[in-house]
């Protein structure tokens, strides 16, 4: 089967977890497959490593989304490639490379919606260039995949489409657990850990409330953040509530490293209001790290019996939560045990098997 991955989303994030995402997919595609991946714009990309990948960069004329080179640059250069009739493309993101209209590709679509914050979280409107290329793009698509279940119904709610087209299909982890000797806090206290951007929903500030709580009941506990570098507002906070000396910002780091980290902490805290998969809660799962998360949308679908579930808008919920993660050993190990029970449901064998069948479906 001859696959083209229109990669507009390596050019927007080429590190990033979606990236991450198609490159395990292409790197466990069948042998005997041919996979051929289009960038725009991007230098920095590590790419699959498939065997017959074929990646063709694409150098187009800067521009904000939705305002991509006219469609005539488009297919002179994908007509350059023989590029224009694959048996199956699979977009990275919902607007086509050099294109506005997905219509333009004369192959079935397959398309992967990882979540539905825009819709559910953020209201955006119905007329925004994302909004309008997303709505094109599922109604267009032979096959939609979504990354949890939860997604999957949200999905079918939101937009009605034929739920016939629409399969979850859950993420998996690439940290792996292996011995390590790294430690964020120089062995002064124990800590908890906290891994990713901190947008609006993902309620980072409801998290530093519970933590200085706790502090001030006694609990002798340090916070140690994975991502961005903190705001003005943020730091403001911090001093705020007076706990700026036990809150660490390690910043981004590799793999191993967070896996390290993972596998030092007493809990991950993860207090998002919405989240389409949460792949840090796999991450922990796999590092055996208990879990301490909010009780909504796809988080308990990912971590089953592996963790303590809290109201996100509740502060005293999360501060139970987290003192008796961290005051009963025997409770925290109880959830490891489910934890590793757990993670054997998700791998990225079982991501690119059902995926293959998605394809062959669309493809045939």
């Amino acid at each position: 089967m001859r696959i083209l991955y229109d990669g507009w989303i390596y050019g927007k994030q080429p590190l990033g977890g979606v990236s991450r995402y198609f490159n395990n997919i292409i790197s466990r595609l069948p042998s005997d497959w041919f996979p051929f991946l289009v960038t725009k714009n991007c230098q920095t990309i590590q790419p699959p490593s498939h065997s017959r990948l074929q990646h063709f960069k694409f150098k187009g004329r800067p521009g904000p989304i939705g305002k991509w080179p006219e469609l005539g640059d488009r297919l002179t250069w994908f007509q350059k490639k023989n590029l224009l009739a694959p048996d199956l493309v699979h977009l990275t993101y919902y607007i086509p490379i050099g294109s506005k209209r997905i219509s333009t590709y004369r192959a079935p679509i397959v398309v992967t919606v990882f979540d539905l914050i825009h819709e559910l979280v953020l209201n955006a409107g119905k007329d925004t260039d994302i909004m309008r290329a997303k709505r094109e793009a599922i109604d267009q698509a032979k096959a939609v995949i979504c990354i949890s279940e939860n997604t999957r119904r949200d999905l079918l709610r939101v937009y009605q489409c034929d739920e016939n087209k629409v399969y979850a299909i859950p993420l998996a982890s690439s940290i792996e657990l292996r011995p390590s000797s790294y430690s964020a806090t120089n062995n002064v206290d124990p800590y908890l850990i906290y891994v990713g951007t901190r947008w609006p929903y993902k309620n980072f500030p409801r998290a530093l409330e519970a933590f200085a709580a706790v502090r001030r009941g006694g609990l002798k506990i340090d916070l140690v953040v994975v991502g961005p570098a903190f705001s003005g507002d943020e730091l403001e906070s911090l001093s705020r509530l007076g706990i700026k000396s036990y809150v660490r910002n390690v910043g981004y780091v590799s793999d191993e490293v967070l896996g390290g980290l993972y596998q030092g902490a007493v809990a991950l805290i993860y207090p998002s209001i919405y989240e389409g998969f949460g792949l840090p809660l796999l991450e922990a799962m796999t590092c055996e790290t208990v879990i301490i998360a909010a009780k909504t949308s796809s988080i308990p679908e990912v971590i089953g019996k592996a963790g303590v579930l809290f109201d996100p808008y509740s502060v005293d919920e999360l501060c139970h939560a987290i003192a008796k993660v961290v005051d009963d050993i025997a409770f925290r190990n109880n959830l490891i045990a489910e934890g590793r029970n757990q993670i054997k449901k998700f791998s990225w064998d079982r991501t690119v098997q059902e995926t293959v069948e998605v394809y062959a479906n669309a493809g045939g």
